[in-house]
């Protein structure tokens, strides 16, 4: 495995010379190894919780938009028996 360092602000001036994964040997490759996996699997969680949201909203999206074309359908039907009710009522009038 590669020897990976990690640094903060101002830890290459740090007066602790074995900061984070500078130290060598297998404890700098095992804190790497672990460092990458953390945000590999901190990076998959929000790909996966993204995923999951935006499925959620074009789920939302398209309830929204079949109860939308549901009110427009019961709108235009009941203004057409509204309209017819009122030819009804002025044919039986006169």
């Amino acid at each position: 495995m590669r020897k990976t360092s990690i640094r903060f602000r101002g830890d290459s001036h740090s007066s602790k010379p074995n900061s984070l994964g500078s130290s060598g040997g297998k404890m700098s490759s095992l804190h790497g190894s672990i460092w990458r996996s953390k945000l590999l699997s901190e990076w998959l969680w929000r790909l996966l919780l993204r995923n999951v949201h935006i499925e959620f909203l074009d789920g939302i999206f398209e309830w929204k938009m079949k109860l939308t074309w549901r009110m427009n359908f019961l709108k235009k039907k009941s203004s057409r028996f509204y309209e017819g009710s009122k030819r009804e009522s002025v044919t039986i009038s006169s």
